[in-house]
């Protein structure tokens, strides 16, 4: 298989989350129930970074990289990275005492906890949705998210909330907003949910 028949096989566009929250986005990758396939091995890819890859329908899909899988190329195939991964939603996620456990209830009552009992933030209008993401960043300890990360995040979301009504420039902020979320994604993962409906 030459080089233009491996690029073939790239089908799908990813971002790498480093465990420092920094991001790598717009990776040409294969997508498989297990295994993530990438032909660039000049990438900087750790057993422990994170996987994220928005779907037609807006669902942002995560995984963990358990094994990084890189191969020396041989002939016209490229150095590479074959990754073991596991969905995120399949690990059972650990206690976490450094932030605010939230709760959610979205328009149609349907309740998200998470870590926590029921004290819930009620989301009552669309609007909302924006005005409570900016609470919820605004609780996150420096420890988890830096003061200069937090600005650059309540831009983006302002910037989000002023695009609502233009799904093109939406989801291109949108997938801008994700790319930044590496350190905190599972603390904000429920608001994700409800903005997709803007896609």
């Amino acid at each position: 298989m030459g080089v233009s028949e491996f690029n073939r096989l790239m089908v799908d566009t990813i971002s790498i989350i480093k465990k420092d929250g920094t991001t790598i986005n717009d990776i040409k990758a294969n997508v498989q129930r297990n295994k993530i396939f990438i032909n660039d091995g000049k990438l900087p890819i750790e057993d422990g970074d994170s996987v994220a890859r928005i779907l037609p329908s807006g669902i942002v899909e995560e995984y963990i990289i358990k094994d990084k899988g890189f191969y020396t190329g041989m002939g016209s195939i490229p150095d590479n990275y074959q990754m073991s991964v596991e969905k995120k939603d399949s690990i059972k996620p650990e206690k976490n005492n450094s932030y605010e456990n939230f709760n959610f209830v979205a328009n149609n009552g349907a309740k998200v906890f998470i870590n926590s009992n029921d004290n819930s933030i009620n989301i009552k209008s669309e609007n909302e949705v924006f005005q409570d993401l900016l609470k919820a960043l605004d609780q996150i300890d420096e420890n988890l998210l830096s003061k200069e990360s937090k600005q650059d995040l309540i831009k983006d979301i302002k910037e989000l909330e002023k695009n609502i009504d233009n799904k093109e420039k939406f989801g291109s902020k949108f997938t801008e907003f994700i790319g930044k979320t590496g350190s905190i994604i599972n603390i904000i993962s429920p608001y994700i949910d409800l903005l997709t409906k803007f896609l």
